[in-house]
């Protein structure tokens, strides 16, 4: 089964025989672990692709230290989600936002924003890095930056599509500085704000207060493409605030 679905992907597009073949097997999670992982290193990571695996929910990651395969995009069951009806800022990171006094600004930097979320063996490979940058380029990857003066403290990033926000990666340099952009990303979210739907992916417990809960993933994808025919409010790559 292993090499026709290398074949049979050489030659069609992959991303649909990814799910044909997931649909048709016996046992879908038997096929998810075997055979998705063959078919994802044959997807070049280029912006169609992402975008379109995206949709499907997959996510694209780097695989540090491997010659075979570099990359492969991850396929979870459930996806954890932050919209309107359930986003929320816990009292005591309210406080933390009023005195800190900290600067928040979209969109800006993105790569300066993405390096500091690496870190040695990182999934963000140098050709990770350069997939997403060009997905930036192109307006499906966004950031929200954290300043404190002139220096860059915290921050997060990921992939944009239509009015969803698909999380990566966040980090901190300062205390409190990661759940500042955490709030400036919950602060977006809403009708008539940038972004109907934040996907966390995994559900943990630093998510969870801000409002993140478990969907199963064909309703992810409805609601993310549903996004794509919504009319979202205009945004400024370069607008600073809170």
């Amino acid at each position: 089964m292993l090499g026709a679905a290398r074949v049979v992907a050489r030659v069609v597009d992959p991303g649909p025989i990814a799910i044909w073949l997931m649909r048709g097997a016996r046992n879908p999670a038997e096929a998810s672990a075997r055979v998705l992982p063959e078919i994802d290193a044959l997807i070049p990571p280029e912006p169609a692709n992402v975008v379109a695996n995206y949709l499907r929910g997959g996510v694209l990651l780097g695989l540090p230290g491997r010659q075979d395969v570099r990359f492969h995009y991850r396929w979870d069951p459930e996806r954890g989600v932050i919209d309107e009806q359930s986003k929320r800022i816990p009292k005591r990171i309210r406080t933390i936002e009023r005195r800190l006094g900290f600067d928040v600004r979209y969109d800006h930097d993105f790569e300066a924003v993405l390096e500091a979320t690496r870190r040695e063996d990182t999934w963000i490979t140098d050709e990770i890095k350069a997939a997403y940058l060009r997905l930036h380029e192109l307006g499906f990857a966004s950031s929200i930056a954290v300043y404190q003066g002139d220096e860059l403290v915290g921050g997060l990033w990921g992939i944009e599509v239509g009015s969803s926000f698909g999380l990566l990666s966040v980090f901190h340099r300062v205390d409190h500085a990661g759940s500042m952009a955490l709030i400036a990303m919950v602060n977006q979210v809403g009708d008539g704000l940038r972004w109907q739907l934040v996907d966390v992916g995994l559900v943990r417990p630093s998510f969870e207060r801000f409002g993140a809960h478990a969907v199963p993933v064909d309703e992810f994808v409805g609601r993310v493409l549903a996004g794509l025919a919504s009319d979202g409010p205009e945004h400024s790559r370069s607008v600073t605030g809170s």
